[in-house]
């Protein structure tokens, strides 16, 4: 399996040791394409990967990853085999799987939206500064408000950045509920 080396994906695996099924990262392998999953239960990161002949669907554990994503080059891609336990191109061996052993991963498809024949509203924005800005404002969680034209596309720049409750059952609260900022989109060409 070949993927960038900036991608983390076990970054939104379940850190609920309980919760085995969703501890590690997936790869999924249908009709010869591979997919690398991760869920925590509220995020999902689907990440297609370049898959060789010897690679098979399982888990595969966060730290293979983190072993090739250092075995890496500065420009190259992370590079690594899983079928029975996980190869690294160095030759270095190690166990595919951790916490999540024999689990079945769960089904993953069923989550994603479809938006056929739907009308959607798309807007693109720095993560690391909307990060940098949650931050800013003292929450972890954010609220994201922009306004829509007659045609229900973004109208105007400017998105607005409230605090809102966040984690399990909104567990953390903001520091300051009357805090806010704003965000400029970022272009996608």
């Amino acid at each position: 399996m070949k993927l960038h080396k900036d991608i983390k994906i076990e970054s939104v695996c379940s850190k609920d040791k309980a919760r085995y099924a969703i501890s590690e990262p997936y790869l999924d392998i249908t009709d010869g394409n591979g997919t690398l999953v991760s869920t925590n239960g509220k995020a999902l990161a689907v990440v297609p990967v370049d898959i060789n002949e010897h690679d098979v669907a399982g888990y595969v554990c966060a730290d293979g990853l983190k072993a090739a994503r250092k075995a890496a080059s500065k420009r190259g891609d992370a590079e690594l085999t899983a079928n029975g336990d996980i190869r690294l191109a160095n030759g270095l061996a190690m166990p595919r799987t951790g916490n999540a052993g024999e689990c079945n991963y769960p089904n993953w498809k069923a989550v994603i939206p479809d938006f056929t024949g739907k009308q959607t509203v798309s807007i693109a924005i720095d993560a690391a500064m909307l990060m940098d800005l949650a931050k800013a404002i003292g929450t972890q969680g954010v609220k994201l408000t922009f306004a829509v034209d007659d045609t229900g596309k973004p109208a105007g720049t400017a998105i607005k950045v409230t605090p809102t409750s966040a984690g399990v059952f909104g567990s953390v609260k903001p520091a300051c509920d009357n805090a806010h900022g704003i965000i400029m989109p970022i272009r996608t060409e």
